[in-house]
């Protein structure tokens, strides 16, 4: 597995929907299947960083499976990504971190075409 091929299905999970940073983890498995769990947190917050500096994607804090997606502030951002907890499942009242792709990250997404992949 490429890091091209981790980025790209990063933000292919960011254009669908918002996702947990936990269910990156969940989606990015079946394309590491050698590593351990924690290369795979590592290749997954690698490319959520790059992701969120060019701006293709955005990080929100929910309480909740129902609640209400807020945009996490800056000098949030690290911590968040710091933080051991949000990278596993949270119970079913806790606050969690979620991803979502901005407009420019969706437009990227869609501009790959054939090619399929972003660019390494």
């Amino acid at each position: 597995m490429r890091y091209r091929e981790i980025k790209t299905e990063v933000l292919s999970m960011a254009v669908e929907d918002y996702h947990g940073l936990w269910e990156l983890l969940w989606g990015l498995r079946p394309l590491l299947t050698k590593e351990a769990g924690a290369d795979i947190k590592n290749y997954a917050e690698k490319a959520v960083r790059e992701l969120l500096s060019k701006g293709w994607i955005a990080l929100f804090r929910r309480v909740g499976a129902t609640g209400k997606e807020i945009p996490l502030q800056p000098y949030e951002i690290e911590y968040a990504l710091a933080d051991p907890i949000n990278w596993v499942e949270p119970a079913p009242e806790a606050a969690e971190i979620l991803v979502v792709a901005t407009e420019q990250g969706t437009s990227m997404y869609y501009s790959l075409g054939n090619k399929g992949l972003l660019e390494a």
